[in-house]
Order: structure tokens, then C-alpha cells, then sequence
């Protein structure tokens, strides 16, 4: 039994083409209904049935590797193995079977760790990196935010396992679980359609509120903390998963005709509380501050000293009173200082209870807009 990955990086088993056999696995399903209608589709049963066998053959041959301390040539193999799904996961996305394709790299993960169960490694397992990356695309895809990002997440820690010189391999020493954060526009992009659109509203909200939006785009300087090591990956994933979230919910509200709900108004709270939480963890983290800190006072001393933030109100209990406040400008702050009072008071006054009142959901955007710019003013001075 030969398996080798040739000049194209594809697996090869006596000859015969892994990604080739994977595609044959999946099932074709044909109804006569208008003139008769064929798509393939993902079935465990089926795949495991074609492909099984090989599939394990490789894991075992990563596995070999991995005994023999070959852990580069194991870590290449194992990305090579999940590769192999990729044709598929382009067939099961041009026909729109978004469950299938969660699937199919739910069963692929699966198969490769009931696989490692039985044989039970001692020197290191198949590197999923790949698999999970792959599934967070086809969650993302699924417009399933939450478990799109719990697998980015994955994605990032088996990234963590790699030894540096392997990681430094990918394109601009950034793996692709973090270029997704960064709404990467690559043309290899699976989720590119969905990208381009949050791309977009990003852009026309920075267009609609520039008296609010400091100049420059924001994940610019997101991008540039994170490039110079000021950024903790953790805390940059958690900023990622609420941005794309409040701008799939900016577009659901503009393009839907969504109204100001019980439901919808939590919802806009909920964003905006875990965007402030998030900048308050950007500042936590850099600067390692303890529980006991007062994130306010901090943030104040450090970079707006020279402004008067003692006479504001706490504003518990009082949402409306603070959106009306800053909209007003009541405060008589610079703009980055009145972005940031809004931030860390929004940060308590929704903690303790998001109120059912519309302001919230009806200035959702200035709102944004405000709170993003906050954070790429700490980016900007971390």
C-alpha cells in the first residue's frame, strides 16, 4: 500500500486519487418533478462505504509519522487529508446543501478521532486544524454565527499545537481561522458572498455616520495591533464573532424590515453589550489589569486625562438617558472621548438589564458606529 501527496498536493492511494474517491461517495438523487431534477448529496453510510477504508489508511500513515517524530511531514498529511473534501465541499456548495456540508466535515472529524480512540497514539494526533477551519466556513455559510466561531475557535487551537515554523507558513504568517476575522476577500474563499456583504455594510455605515466614525477603516486597525503582537488572539476572535454578528443583524434590520420587538431590541443589546465587553477585554488583556481595576477610570487616565468624565452619570438603569445623552452631546467631549463614554457606560448600563425600550434598536447604527470606532481608538493607541 503506497500513499503519497503528488505535485498537485493531492493524495494519491496506490494510484488512485483521494479527492476523486470522496466525490464519488457522495450520493446522486434523481425526482421526476419539473422535467426531472439530479443533485448529489453527503451520506455517511455511503461515504463511509467508499471511502472508509482509505481514510483510515491515512490517518494510521499520519500516525506512523507522528511515532517516527516526522511530525512536519504528519502535520502536511493531515491537511492534505481534509484538502481532500474540498471538491466535495464545492459540489455541496454550488447546489446549496449547507447541511450537508456541515456534515460533512462533522463526520470527517469524527471519523479521524474514533480512529485515533482505537488506535490509541502516543506521539500525536492527525492535526485538524483544516477540518475545523473548513467546518466554521460551512457553518458560516449556514448564516450559524455561533457555531461558526466555536469552530474558528477549534480551528485557532490546534494552530496553537503547531510547532512556529510550520505556522509561519501560511500566507502572511496569518492561518486562515484569522484571515476570516479580517473578512479576507481571497478568491479561494468559500463564504466569499457573505464576507463581501458584511464588507459592504461596514463600509456605508462608516460612509452614513463619518461625524460619529473616526477616519480610516477600523479592522485596519484591528489588523495593524494584531500584526505587531498587541492583539491576543483570543480577545481578536472574540471582537470578530460580535462584528459579524451586529453587521448580519444591521443587514437583517435594513433589508428585512425588522421592527422594534421585545425580541429584536434584546437582540441589538446583546451585540452592543458584547462589543463594549470586547474593548473592555482589548484593554484588560494588553494591559494586564486585574478584576478590581475600574475599566472607567483606567481608560480615562490613561488616555483622556485632560477631560472632565467625573460629573457624568452612571446611567444604571438608564439606557434611553444615555443613547439621548450622546446623541445630544450633552458631555461636551472630543469625538473619541465621547465614543468611549458611551462604550464603558453602555458596558453597565445594559449588563444589568437590557430594557425593552426602542431607542436602542432604533439607533442601533449610530450606536455601532460609535462603539467600532472605540475600538480601533484603543487599537490605534495600545
Amino acid at each position: 500500500m503506497t500513499i503519497v501527496i503528488d505535485s498537485n498536493g493531492r493524495i494519491l492511494i496506490n494510484g488512485r486519487d483521494l479527492m476523486i474517491e470522496i466525490i464519488n461517495g457522495l450520493v446522486s438523487t434523481e425526482r421526476n418533478v419539473l422535467g426531472g431534477m439530479r443533485w448529489l448529496s453527503f451520506n455517511v453510510r455511503s461515504m463511509e462505504s467508499r471511502i472508509g477504508q482509505d481514510f483510515e489508511l491515512v490517518v494510521k500513515n499520519i500516525l506512523e509519522l507522528r511515532a517516527k517524530n516526522d511530525h512536519d511531514k504528519a502535520i502536511e498529511y493531515s491537511d492534505r487529508l481534509f484538502e481532500s473534501l474540498t471538491a466535495a465541499m464545492r459540489i455541496l456548495l454550488d447546489e446549496g446543501r449547507y447541511d450537508d456540508l456541515m456534515d460533512l466535515w462533522l463526520w470527517s472529524i469524527s471519523f479521524v478521532k474514533r480512529t485515533e480512540n482505537r488506535l490509541k497514539p502516543t506521539s500525536g494526533l492527525v492535526h485538524k486544524g483544516t477540518a475545523y477551519y473548513f467546518l466554521g466556513v460551512s457553518r458560516l455559510l449556514a448564516k450559524d454565527f455561533d457555531g461558526s466561531f466555536l469552530s474558528f475557535a477549534e480551528a485557532a487551537k490546534e494552530d496553537d499545537l503547531l510547532p512556529e515554523h510550520i505556522l509561519n507558513r501560511h500566507s502572511g504568517n496569518i492561518p486562515p481561522a484569522v484571515k476570516m476575522m479580517f473578512l479576507d476577500k481571497g478568491a479561494d474563499n468559500f463564504a466569499l458572498d457573505i464576507i463581501v456583504q458584511i464588507q459592504n455594510a461596514v463600509d456605508n455605515l462608516q460612509l452614513n455616520y463619518k461625524k460619529i466614525g473616526r477616519p480610516g477603516k477600523f479592522l485596519d486597525s484591528v489588523r495593524k495591533a494584531y500584526d505587531k503582537g498587541k492583539l491576543d488572539r483570543i480577545v481578536l476572535m472574540e471582537i470578530s464573532f460580535t462584528i459579524y454578528k451586529a453587521f448580519y443583524f444591521e443587514l437583517w434590520k435594513t433589508r428585512g424590515g425588522v421592527r422594534p420587538t421585545s425580541i429584536s431590541v434584546n437582540q441589538a443589546g446583546n451585540i452592543l453589550l458584547n462589543i463594549s465587553r470586547s474593548i473592555e477585554d482589548t484593554v484588560r488583556a494588553y494591559n494586564r489589569l486585574g478584576a478590581s481595576t475600574k475599566i472607567f477610570d483606567f481608560v480615562h487616565d490613561t488616555w483622556f486625562i485632560h477631560e472632565n468624565w467625573s460629573s457624568i452619570s452612571r446611567y444604571e438603569n438608564n439606557v434611553n438617558g444615555l443613547i439621548e445623552d450622546f446623541l445630544n452631546d450633552v458631555w461636551k467631549l472630543s469625538l473619541d472621548g465621547r465614543n468611549m463614554v458611551l462604550t464603558l457606560k453602555a458596558r453597565n448600563a445594559i449588563a444589568h438589564r437590557i430594557h425593552n425600550e426602542p431607542l436602542m434598536f432604533e439607533k442601533f447604527e449610530e450606536l455601532l458606529m460609535a462603539m467600532i470606532s472605540s475600538l480601533s481608538f484603543v487599537c490605534d493607541n495600545l
